[in-house]
């Protein structure tokens, strides 16, 4: 008999933490050049 325990664990990963990982990733590519101006306003606007 399976219950809710026997699942597997589902990861939620905080919201701040994908917002860095997506920052991250647009430094990288080139999206976001270094010194690049992160306001909070227009990061809730595209990020929400």
């Amino acid at each position: 008999m399976s219950t809710t325990l026997d699942a597997p664990a589902q990861r939620i990963t905080p919201l701040h933490a994908q917002l860095i990982d997506t920052i991250g990733r647009q430094v990288v590519s080139g999206e976001l050049p270094p010194g690049t101006v992160l306001r909070i306003d227009q990061l809730d606007e595209r990020h929400g």
